[in-house]
């Protein structure tokens, strides 16, 4: 799964989109603890190991869907005095630690998994596979509930990968407790578990770099600084360009900031060049928020700065 870092979104700003997932993870989290209920009882009657770990894992879930609610609701908070920049980066670092959770959860389930293996727990399978069709049929609608809104906001892109996670294992159990209920064979359930852990680590994983990126003033992937770098310089008027700096304060809400080198021009006509520059960015790169510099010096400086080689200082009073 990518997550589209350059095209704009009104859940970045707080809009009605907000509104709408922040009711999808409500209705997510009251499906979920009806799953914990069923398969934790279920789970108990039939001595089922696998359903009352899966029940513990929905658990963990609900934790993480009322995490990226209140992220939600925190990036729609104004900027103020403190926070100049809002609350965008609590959907990142949202994101990063359900990421993270899922991995160590993973890395739990398959030790668990493994011990199963070498030490298989009979279990009445045709309770598993009723109990678990009905937690599959649960994730699976919890999913696609909040598969759209995964498209353009990374926290409820992770919670998204749980509610996968959870209908995939889910849809093991039910296929293991029918061969159980047949064969009597059961380490088919822990095996399948394993191969279904990685698969989904791998997604997680993803999540966990795109964070990352993100919380280290990384470059958005589809963004490409040459390009941008070659737009700003083909502008009417630019002579060149430096201290260029682009950076996402979220998913789908990018960011830049530059010198401009111009010749020394009316204020009317650079606000007119600065609104062309910041149209060109957004309908071209998606870039919806840039802050541009004008200065006349003729000496050529680095594209890019060194903050740790210099402090900028303004020049010479005329």
């Amino acid at each position: 799964m990518s997550t589209p870092q350059s095209s704009t979104s009104q859940s970045a700003s707080g809009g009605p989109l907000d509104a709408v997932i922040g009711r999808r993870l409500l209705y997510a989290i009251v499906l979920n603890l009806g799953i914990i209920v069923v398969e934790g009882i279920g789970g108990w009657w039939a001595q089922s190991v696998g359903l009352l770990s899966d029940a513990a894992h929905n658990a963990t879930d609900i934790a993480v869907l009322i995490i990226s609610w209140y992220a939600i609701r925190q990036a729609g908070k104004p900027s103020h005095a403190r926070r100049t920049f809002g609350y965008h980066r609590a959907e990142i670092v949202t994101a990063l630690a359900n990421a993270t959770l899922f991995l160590v959860m993973t890395a739990v389930l398959i030790a668990e998994s493994f011990q199963r293996i070498l030490a298989p727990v009979p279990v009445d399978g045709v309770v598993v596979a009723l109990v678990a069709t009905l937690a599959f049929a649960a994730n699976g609608w919890t999913a696609l509930l909040l598969r759209r809104s995964a498209a353009s906001n990374l926290t409820v892109k992770s919670a998204f990968l749980h509610m996968v996670a959870d209908a995939l294992i889910s849809l093991g159990v039910i296929v293991s407790g029918l061969v159980i209920a047949m064969t009597g064979w059961n380490a088919l359930d822990p095996a399948l578990g394993v191969v279904i852990s990685l698969v989904i680590a791998g997604e997680a994983w993803k999540i966990v770099r795109e964070s990352i990126a993100i919380l280290l003033e990384g470059v958005p992937r589809d963004i490409d600084t040459e390009a941008v770098a070659a737009h700003l310089r083909a502008a009417e008027g630019v002579r060149d360009i430096n201290d260029l700096h682009i950076w996402a304060l979220g998913s789908g809400l990018s960011a830049l900031s530059c010198r401009i080198v111009v010749e020394d021009m009316p204020i009317s006509r650079s606000e007119r060049l600065t609104g062309e520059i910041k149209r060109g960015l957004l309908d071209r790169f998606g870039i919806g928020h840039a802050t541009v510099e004008y200065e006349t010096a003729a000496d050529p400086k680095p594209l890019y700065c060194d903050l740790k080689s210099r402090v900028d200082r303004p020049g010479p009073s005329p």
